[in-house]
Parts: C-alpha cells; sequence; structure tokens
C-alpha cells in the first residue's frame, strides 16, 4: 500500500484540469500543459483508453515531464459508463486507479439522490477502503439543474458530511453560495479546489479568472494566505482554442500567471480587494442575485438571503415562510376548477372545441344536402340541356 505523502510549508501546486481536453489525444494534451508552464495536471477518465490505462499514463506524464497527483473519476452524464455504470463499482475502480498512477487524491462527484445504497457506501466505507487502495477519496460540491438539486452534496452543510471535500468555486457561483462563507465552513476539509470564475447566469461556465462575478483574486490570497497547502486545479473551459495550439498554451499561461502570485497569499491591495468583495456581496444581498429587487416580490415577502438560496427550488422557499406571510391569493383548490371550466387555451383548435360545447342539446348538427351540385353551365344560372330542349318539344 502506498503511504500518502505529508502537508508540507510550500505553496499549493497548481495544476490545470484535462477535462476540457477529453476529446484530444493525452500525449498532445500533456505536452501543452507543460510548455504552459505547469509542473502536473488534474487527469480526467473519460472514453479515451489512454486515460484508463496506469502504464500509458505515466508514460505520457513522464515524458512530458508532469505530475498527475490529482485523478478526477468519470462521474459526469456524458461518462456513466465508464469504468462501470454502478456508482460503487466506478468508484472502487476510480481509487484503484488513483493508486496505480501515484494520485493522492480521487476527485467524486455524489451519487443522485434516488442512490440510496451508494450514498450509505459512501457514508460507512468508502475512507477505509480509499486508504486501502493507498488513495483519498475527496468529495465534489455540485449546483442545481433548473432550480432542482439532482445530486445529494450542493451546500456546504452537505459537503461536510466527508472527510475531505473538493472546493469548485464555479459550481459555488451557481448555487448561490459565498465562496468565502463556504471556505470558512469547510476549510478544514478541503484537501483540493476547483478553480475558475463564472459568469452569473446559473450556469456552471468555467470562466477565466477576473472574467466573471466572483472576487477569485482575493478568494485565492485568501486561501494562500491560510494554513491550506493542498492543490489547486484551473478548470477551465478552454474549447474555443482548441483550433490552435499555440492559442491553447497562450491561454493557459496567462491563467497561470494570474493565479501564481494569489496562491502564494501575494496580492497588492488585499484588504483593499476584500472590501470590494464584501461590499458585492452586500449589495447582492439587498439587490437580489440579478441585481433587481423583483424577485423578491414575485416570490413575496421572503428575506433577501432566502431569496439568494438557490440550492432550493422556488415552491420549497415558498412553502417555508410562516402562514402570515404568504400573500393572500385564491386557493390551489379554486384555481384549478376555474381553469377546468375554462377549457384550452383559446387557439384555433381551442375556440373550435368551445363553439361545439355550447351549442344546445335540442339543436341537431346540419344535414347535407342530398341534392348533387350543379355541373357546367347551371352552377352559373343557365338550365341544363335536357331542360331547354324539353320546353321547345312543348
Amino acid at each position: 500500500m502506498r503511504t500518502l505523502g505529508t502537508v508540507s510549508d510550500s505553496p499549493p501546486r497548481l495544476l490545470v484540469s484535462t477535462g476540457p481536453l477529453l476529446l484530444s489525444p493525452l500525449d498532445w494534451v500533456l505536452d501543452a500543459v507543460a510548455d504552459a508552464g505547469y509542473r502536473g495536471a488534474e487527469l480526467l477518465v473519460s472514453h479515451n483508453p489512454e486515460t484508463r490505462d496506469p502504464d500509458r499514463i505515466l508514460a505520457r506524464a513522464a515524458e512530458a515531464g508532469l505530475q498527475i497527483p490529482v485523478l478526477h473519476g468519470p462521474y459526469m452524464v456524458l461518462l456513466r459508463n465508464v469504468l462501470g455504470s454502478r456508482y460503487v463499482d466506478k468508484t472502487r475502480r476510480s481509487l484503484e486507479l488513483a493508486a496505480a498512477v501515484g494520485a493522492e487524491t480521487m476527485v467524486a462527484h455524489a451519487p443522485f439522490r434516488w442512490e440510496g445504497s451508494a450514498r450509505s457506501w459512501l457514508a460507512e466505507d468508502v475512507d477505509a477502503e480509499a486508504e486501502a487502495a493507498g488513495s483519498r477519496f475527496a468529495m465534489e460540491n455540485l449546483f442545481p439543474v433548473a432550480g432542482a438539486s439532482f445530486s445529494s452534496v450542493v451546500t456546504p452543510a452537505e459537503l461536510a458530511a466527508f472527510r475531505h471535500v473538493v472546493f469548485d468555486t464555479s459550481h459555488f457561483a451557481v448555487a448561490g453560495v459565498d465562496v468565502f462563507d463556504a471556505w470558512d465552513a469547510l476549510a478544514d476539509r478541503v484537501v483540493h479546489l476547483h478553480v475558475s470564475d463564472n459568469f452569473g447566469n446559473g450556469k456552471d461556465s468555467h470562466a477565466p479568472i477576473g472574467t466573471g462575478v466572483l472576487p477569485l483574486e482575493a478568494f485565492l490570497a485568501h486561501v494562500g494566505a491560510s494554513e491550506y497547502a493542498g492543490t489547486i486545479t484551473l478548470e477551465l473551459d478552454c474549447r474555443s482554442y482548441l483550433d490552435s495550439r499555440a492559442a491553447l498554451v497562450a491561454f493557459l499561461d496567462s491563467e497561470r500567471r494570474k493565479a501564481d502570485p494569489r496562491r502564494a497569499g501575494c496580492l497588492p491591495g488585499l484588504r483593499a480587494a476584500q472590501g470590494r468583495a464584501a461590499a458585492g456581496r452586500g449589495r447582492r444581498e439587498r439587490l437580489g442575485r440579478a441585481g433587481r429587487p423583483r424577485r423578491e416580490r414575485d416570490l413575496g415577502p421572503v428575506s433577501r438571503r432566502e431569496s439568494l438560496d438557490m440550492s432550493r427550488p422556488a415552491s420549497e422557499v415558498r412553502a417555508s415562510r410562516p402562514a402570515s406571510e404568504v400573500p393572500a391569493g385564491r386557493p390551489a383548490s379554486e384555481v384549478r376548477a376555474r381553469a377546468r371550466r375554462r377549457g384550452p387555451a383559446p387557439g384555433r383548435a381551442g375556440r373550435r372545441r368551445r363553439s361545439r360545447s355550447r351549442r344546445p342539446a335540442s339543436a341537431a348538427p346540419p344535414r347535407p344536402d342530398p341534392t348533387p351540385a350543379p355541373r357546367g353551365p347551371t352552377a352559373w344560372g343557365r338550365p341544363p340541356a335536357a331542360a331547354r330542349s324539353g320546353r321547345r318539344s312543348r
């Protein structure tokens, strides 16, 4: 069994994720990462057979001069059948692969809320099995999709149930969680960070540092100035740079240069940046996530802090309020009854159906005229030829 390394006093090791480049050859990806100035990478296990073969992984990494201290298991939906479709089997194989390539940490996503047996296994056995395999199981926070939390780990409180934690800044942004508050709650459990910005549009954008709504410069400096000595991965959307290797290398290098001094706790004007970040958080709390108070008016008289809780659907937020704060309105049963009486929407088909339903029961539908339609010139008022000849014979 491989023994995990001890925590050192050096700054956290800065890595870059191979996830956004999962469709490219592994040697091409690792060479580009090395040329951008990184000394290590976080490897995503994918459909590429090279990412599932420990010997080939180690050979490609050695050729590029890189280390693989973190391995990300294949938990995304598009990778649901890689290393097996069952959560427990996939996790065990991912831990074995991480130990084989020398990765200290295996990043995992939580099972879905309906996978109860897998969640029980995580709570009872996963840490012991990971230690026996020679790696470390670390749970990453996810985010709600369209207001629904399909994952069982979204909030800091849900993440705190695990011994080792992966802190994803973009995912917390989508969930409406302040990264400084989340760090204060989870700092003693965090062993790895996924760092990227977010555009604030409710999507997992993984934007470059400084292009979104997150105060990442102040946050990275705050993390670097603390006692954290784990690993940090820049998990960036770099699909727009895939057509040019030189452009990809330049992009990764520029992001590394942004993060390097901050991760060491060096940021000129750190207190001013933290003050601006706190002011921005206060403004978002006053105006709501979209910067307008309209959301509070739509949800009723809820607190501003509650309106920012995007980890719960709106129906749950409204249901959790006291009855005295619920806006007055018609009961749901009355609304449904009125909708049934009104019938379908007033489209063309709806108008036709409603016109038929309003016909009196005693009125029979008109029957077609059995007389055949006139032909030829008769349609213009002229008598048929037989009638004209009959009149002449008389």
